[in-house]
């Protein structure tokens, strides 16, 4: 039940997160959308952030099957790991460092999903 709960509270983190980051374009940005499609062609970046490194599972399982399947769809994707160290606002500071890095997607495992 608690594996599926914090299933859970991953998908909605990440729904929300991807939810905001939509709501931050302009109506400028948007009268452009023929240059920007020309800006998206070059290799994405995606951000994975990961709560800690003390259980096994992450660093050996999460870390590099993600990363695999990641170069698998997307060669020239290029991944930003960061690991929170189960600091939740440790976690927050690396969440906000992505989105100034601007990158294309992010991946979360939350720390505190509550928080």
């Amino acid at each position: 039940m608690n594996a599926t709960m914090r299933r859970v509270a991953l998908a909605a983190s990440v729904m929300s997160m991807t939810v905001a980051l939509a709501a931050c374009g302009s109506a400028k940005e948007a009268d452009n959308s023929k240059k920007d499609d020309k800006k998206k062609t070059g290799p994405l970046t995606i951000g994975l952030l990961l709560p800690e490194d003390q259980t096994a599972r992450y660093e050996n399982f999460d870390r590099p099957f993600v990363t695999k399947k990641i170069k698998a769809l997307c060669a020239d994707c290029k991944v930003l790991y960061v690991n929170a160290k189960s600091d939740p606002s440790v976690q927050q500071q690396q969440v906000d460092s992505m989105i100034t890095k601007k990158v294309d997607a992010i991946i979360l495992d939350s720390v505190d999903s509550k928080s």
